[in-house]
């Protein structure tokens, strides 16, 4: 993630000038962002406006930058964020604006540690994983069945209660 209008294309909608532009139909997005940090890093950028189409997206809000060329929209997002940063990394990025500005606040922030390091862990029981595997396996498959729309009302309470 680099910037608000490349966040935007992905999940665009129709363009009406450029009939060979369909658009994306499934609105639904997880940006996978293994260094968290490059993307603070854009939102210090003069005219970077990502960190305003995250919270635009956070929100449900149609999003349509306004731009001088190439408009582009988005209605109806679902854009999920998984970023990987560590601590101090996040203290020297995440700026007073964005704690203010509300992004700080529509994010899950949490902190994994390690408790101690085991040099030859125990393998996971094989009908733990074949459970977990299985759940897993059901719910996107129904969600698969379920389309765009319909999936935000799936929940995996046995997923969840097992991996949580």
């Amino acid at each position: 993630m680099s910037s608000g209008e490349g966040l935007v294309y992905a999940i665009h909608d129709k363009n009406e000038d450029d009939e060979n532009d369909k658009g994306i139909e499934d609105k639904r997005l997880l940006c996978i962002e293994g260094e968290l940090g490059a993307a603070l890093r854009a939102f210090q950028r003069s005219g970077n406006n990502l960190s305003m189409v995250l919270r635009m997206a956070f929100d449900g809000e149609n999003i349509a930058p306004l731009t001088k060329n190439s408009r582009i929209a988005a209605s109806e997002p679902h854009v999920n964020l998984v970023g990987h940063i560590t601590r101090h990394e996040l203290k020297e990025l995440l700026s007073a604006t964005e704690i203010w500005n509300g992004f700080g606040n529509r994010i899950l922030w949490l902190c994994a540690r390690r408790p101690k390091t085991v040099a030859f862990p125990m393998p996971m029981p094989d009908d733990e994983v074949t459970e977990i595997a299985t759940e897993l396996a059901r719910v996107i498959t129904l969600a698969h069945s379920h389309g765009p729309k319909g999936a935000e009302s799936l929940s995996c309470p046995t997923l969840l209660r097992t991996v949580g």
